[in-house]
């Protein structure tokens, strides 16, 4: 991770210490953000949330990294898929939507290397995607690209951490 951070700290100053990053299939998580001991909501949405770069990464383990880094278009569908995950996510869990301009600013700042400057485009397909899956979810669900979605679902199904609507 250091080695990454010379080159992500001239535009994200924060990087080592407040994010979770996804290099191939394993995850970096900045020590003071989560305690390894404790396994709480939180850190299982994140884990979550990098799962959907993880499942992209071992569908296109060849050229994931190169596009990430270098494309902004492949860069800002890849979170739009992991902040959709995210929001399933607080759906599954607790029957909660999230507010997608939570997530806009990720897109538009230094953060992510400005991805995408079009504040209201994410805005609206975080929306989009969010309606999908709480009004359509058999639908949502049965698209190209819902396998990882449905393995999480299954996974709380599995463990109890489904909502009563869930």
């Amino acid at each position: 991770m250091r080695f990454l951070n010379l080159f992500v700290r001239w535009f994200n100053k924060k990087f080592m210490t407040d994010f979770i990053t996804t290099v191939g299939a394993k995850s970096f998580f900045p020590p003071a953000l989560f305690d390894p001991r404790v396994v709480d909501d939180q850190a299982v949405m994140v884990e979550c949330h990098e799962f959907i770069h993880k499942w992209d990464f071992w569908r296109n383990e060849m050229t994931f990294g190169i596009k990430y880094l270098f494309s902004k278009k492949f860069r800002r569908d890849a979170e739009l898929r992991g902040y959709t995950m995210s929001m399933y996510w607080y759906w599954l869990r607790f029957g909660t939507r999230v507010e997608p301009d939570t997530y806009v600013k990720h897109f538009t700042s230094s953060e992510y290397l400005y991805m995408e400057r079009d504040g209201a485009y994410v805005l609206k397909e975080l929306a989009a995607r969010q309606q999908m899956f709480i009004e359509y979810e058999d639908q949502f669900l049965v698209q190209p690209g819902a396998e990882p979605y449905r393995l999480i679902k299954n996974f709380l199904k599995i463990e109890g951490l489904l909502n009563v609507s869930g």
